[in-house]
């Protein structure tokens, strides 16, 4: 018990000091429904994993929306009453919300 004690303070101080990550996108064309599309240079962790690592979104900065620029975000799934809908037939690529963005 007298290890676990110090063991779990350590172990507890690792996690809550983990910084957020930010991810590599390249900003590709708009979508079918007007979203603009990302593509990320790896799987995103705590999203369903999505077509050739495209996810689109609708909160990019219109100066941002340049078609190959690289940057950096950081992201979270929508809430429910954030999913757009889309009634294209077409592709249908996971939706994320970004949260910060680095050019």
């Amino acid at each position: 018990m007298k290890i676990f004690i110090p063991l779990f303070i350590i172990v507890l101080s690792f996690t809550s000091c983990k910084k957020d990550k930010y991810f590599e996108a390249t900003v590709l064309e708009k979508g079918s429904c007007g979203q603009r599309l990302l593509q990320f240079e790896e799987n995103l962790s705590n999203v369903t994993e999505s077509i050739s690592n495209i996810y689109m979104c609708n909160e990019l900065p219109e100066i941002m929306q340049i078609t190959g620029l690289k940057i950096r975000i950081k992201y979270r799934e929508p809430q429910n009453d954030e999913y757009f809908l889309c009634p294209d037939f077409g592709i249908k690529y996971k939706q994320i919300f970004i949260t910060n963005i680095e050019e």
